[in-house]
């Protein structure tokens, strides 16, 4: 049979063929590549020149022509994740529906992709009539049917194995199902949480989404947050993980809210206090407030850039959430559907249109403080979380390991705690590090303690008196506990970059300073700085960026550079390194 054969007539034994046949596809060199069609990210094969020749002529591109046999594709395709769909010969009439990622996993075990062909391993009624309803349709009569020997339920176009009878009808069996698919199963929990935003009281709705996401983590691989590429049996459930990815992350959090007894705990009270204030000026003894008020929590993506698993948007309000797609709108050429600015309680979607007529979809939702910072600092969840923003000078921002701290009773937000410095140098230093460059300052007495304020109409920073001025070597013995090293790393590379001879004295003592108490951080044994010493969202940027910003070479050379020469180990430090 040839392949056109294969494919307009579904048969069993006709793998080989597939794995045979010699395939084109777009590719750079022997690599192939993945490109937009029909909404999916897609991998698109051609069985022949002529149907290569005809979508070249409807969409021209500058790719390569790959050639290679089904294997080959399939060994080249196994470890990728940057495709939903394959299409063969897109743009023939009529175009043949997509194929979903789980195409390349079946073949390379020898199984025929379309579903219609094998007989599927069902383990339940519950999970026959889950899969009808992931097809759009409802379940169609069924009857019993001998094939090849053995019998089997025909339902329409499909047929399964014939199953045991459950304890319970509506559970689905034991293990993970090999029938549906690991993206509609993600995309029904998260619809099961934004039907009703009172979900955990009723008892129904909870069981079912605990149910959903039972079945859901049985598909991800072991030991991690990523979705068996396997289990994406639906072109649309992978399209829905990779533009939602950033759920996968939060399925703790989701399973503690669907187990939690419905309402609020008994002690729990709304706090009192000014949000915003808390959140524009940052002061000791705001935490219970940011803990426990409710947010607005915004998530999606902005053009072709992914915001969700880097940054989360937390709101004080609605209008502040509305204000802030107002300036999307604004900025980046997009609209925001009207209707939609009214936002309810549970999760909702706001479809924004961007210029070049792509759909993503934005998430809000509302959730407790405490719920936010616990999901953000899950492994690999989010890097920052950005409170308020709009451009405006009454936002904040947290990275993910300050959020594990105010979880652990401590606000880290500078102004936030007291701050305790070694010298004067380094208090400036800490002050020009959060932009506070001519402050005023005074003597003050807060929770019984004697602390010098540095404060501007925007800004409070409390410190412990200190008396020790700045050398011109270092601050002050020891290492920094306050100061972020990626922000000031940044602010020596910079230097490095404009460097010119000649430059006053007192500016290289100063930048050599500087140099001297970064590799005071530098571990010994990595030689990098350690990432525990990035403590803000500028300094997180920054080696976001640019990873070499944390290596200890490169600051030796500095100092060599600046006229310090290359620091040796001192006795002490040999001695502690050995113990």
């Amino acid at each position: 049979m040839t392949i056109s054969e294969v494919l307009d007539q579904p048969g069993p034994g006709q793998v080989e063929v597939w794995l045979c046949h010699r395939w084109h596809t777009l590719g750079i060199g022997d690599i192939p590549v993945s490109t937009l069609h029909r909404g999916f990210l897609s991998l698109l094969l051609f069985t022949d020149l002529q149907a290569w020749e005809l979508y070249l002529h409807t969409e021209p591109h500058s790719y390569d022509r790959l050639t290679a046999t089904g294997d080959e594709l399939i060994s080249r395709l196994h470890d990728r994740a940057d495709f939903d769909a394959i299409f063969i010969d897109p743009h023939t009439q009529p175009e043949r529906a997509p194929f979903p990622p789980s195409m390349v996993e079946d073949l390379a075990n020898a199984r025929d992709p379309r579903q219609v062909v094998n007989v599927l391993p069902a383990r339940s009624v519950a999970e026959i009539h889950h899969f009808f309803e992931d097809q759009g349709y409802p379940t169609p009569a069924h009857q019993i049917i001998e094939e090849g020997g053995q019998l089997v339920a025909q339902y329409g176009s499909f047929r399964f194995s014939l199953v045991q009878a459950q304890a319970r009808p509506a559970d689905y069996g034991q293990g993970p199902s090999l029938i549906l698919c690991a993206g509609k199963l993600l995309e029904r929990l998260r619809n099961e949480l934004q039907s009703s935003s009172s979900a955990r009281a009723h008892p129904l709705a909870r069981l079912r989404a605990l149910q959903i996401l039972d079945e859901f983590e049985k598909l991800l691989l072991p030991g991690t947050s990523n979705v068996d590429r396997a289990a994406l049996r639906s072109c649309e459930g992978a399209r829905f993980v990779r533009e939602h990815f950033w759920l996968t992350h939060d399925l703790a959090t989701t399973r503690a809210h669907l187990e939690a007894p419905a309402g609020p705990p008994e002690d729990w009270r709304e706090p009192t206090g000014d949000l915003e204030e808390a959140v524009s000026r940052p002061a000791p003894g705001q935490l219970s407030l940011l803990l426990e008020s409710q947010w607005w929590v915004w998530r999606g993506q902005v053009g072709l850039a992914p915001i969700p698993g880097e940054t989360v948007f937390a709101f004080t309000g609605p209008e502040r959430l509305t204000a802030f797609l107002e300036q999307l709108e604004q900025a980046r050429h997009m609209s925001v559907d009207p209707e939609l600015r009214h936002l309810g309680d549970g999760w909702m979607a706001v479809p924004v249109v961007h210029w070049d007529d792509r759909y993503r979809n934005a998430y809000t939702t509302r959730m407790r403080g405490r719920d936010l910072l616990h999901a953000a600092s899950q492994p690999g969840a989010c890097e920052l979380i950005r409170m308020n923003p709009g451009g405006g000078l009454d936002s904040s921002s947290i990275t993910a390991s300050d959020a594990l701290e105010m979880l652990a009773g401590r606000d880290p937000r500078p102004g936030a705690f007291f701050v305790k410095a070694r010298s004067r140098a380094e208090i400036e230093a800490y002050l020009s590090q959060n932009f506070l460059n001519h402050p005023q300052h005074r003597q003050v007495r807060l929770q019984g303690c004697l602390l010098d304020e540095y404060s501007d109409s925007r800004k409070r920073f409390y410190f412990y008196p200190v008396e020790l001025e700045c050398a011109q070597a270092e601050l002050a013995p020891g290492r920094t506990s306050i100061l972020c090293a990626g922000w000031w790393t940044k602010v020596l590379f910079t230097v490095n970059s404009i460097w010119e001879p000649g430059l006053p004295e007192q500016w290289r003592l100063q930048k050599l300073c500087w140099t001297a108490e970064m590799l005071k951080l530098v571990d010994p044994t990595t030689d990098r700085i350690p990432q525990s010493e990035v403590r803000s969202a500028n300094g997180l940027s920054a080696v976001h960026n640019n990873p070499a910003l944390l290596e200890g070479a490169w600051l030796r050379e500095l100092r060599q550079k600046l006229g310090g020469g290359v620091p040796q180990r001192t006795e002490v430090e040999s001695n502690e390194k050995e113990q």
